[in-house]
């Protein structure tokens, strides 16, 4: 679904650069920041379809920020996807119990987070 914009949050600029030029090459718009509290500043100037979420970030940590981008009116309907390095079932369930649409463990297959970007963004249109 090129064209779409995709909002990344990470504190990891390697993460960053290597998520966006994936992106970009897809076709995608990518919006990008190091931060909890400004992706969700950044959530309402943009406007983004997507929004890929790091946990552990300065400031307010990826599920502070999915739980609040879910509870509200105008952002709970975008999808997020959380990224996580920690592996364990405890992870998991946190990311689901913040409303996430899904967990993807670091390091990530690049296909499958295409594949779960596409799958989501099918989704939204339904």
């Amino acid at each position: 679904m090129p064209g779409k914009k995709i909002l990344i949050v990470d504190d990891d600029a390697d993460v960053i650069s290597s998520v966006a030029s994936l992106l970009e090459y897809k076709g995608y718009q990518v919006v990008a920041v190091r931060d909890g509290d400004l992706a969700i500043h950044k959530v309402f100037e943009n406007k983004p379809d997507l929004i890929i979420l790091d946990v552990m970030m300065p400031l307010m940590n990826g599920y502070d920020v999915c739980r609040t981008l879910k509870a509200g009116n105008s952002t709970g309907s975008i999808p997020v996807i959380i990224l996580t390095a920690k592996h364990t079932g405890d992870e998991m369930q946190e990311a689901l119990d913040a409303k996430a649409d899904c967990s993807i463990s670091k390091p990530f297959d690049n296909s499958d987070l295409l594949d779960k970007i596409e799958e989501l963004l099918q989704d939204k249109i339904k």
